[in-house]
């Protein structure tokens, strides 16, 4: 189980950066179906963080982690969820603006 977690991840990070990209370069060059397609890009990088954490919690049980090592899997699993809640925010600040809540 500890091997899917990264593969899930990688497909999680390449859509957000994906989505963030693609959103930005929509609002520069005025080009609203590029922010479109960058924000559907973002809620599915957002979606797909559900089962990346889920896989890195049942990776985190399978495998023994001791010592200094404890501390980076307690800072990396606050960062999964500090990337949840930024993006979480940020969907629902976009919606809050656009009228679409």
């Amino acid at each position: 189980m500890h091997l899917i977690h990264p593969a899930f991840l990688h497909f999680s990070v390449a859509f957000v950066i994906a989505g963030g990209v693609c959103e930005i370069a929509g609002l520069f060059a005025e080009r609203d179906d590029w922010s479109r397609f960058g924000g559907t890009l973002l809620l599915i990088g957002l979606a797909s963080l559900v089962p990346t954490m889920i896989s890195g919690y049942l990776a985190a049980n399978t495998v023994v982690v001791e010592g200094e090592a404890q501390a980076l899997l307690d800072g990396h699993e606050r960062n999964g969820w500090i990337l949840l809640g930024l993006l979480l925010g940020a969907q629902f600040w976009k919606a809050w603006c656009r009228g679409r809540l």
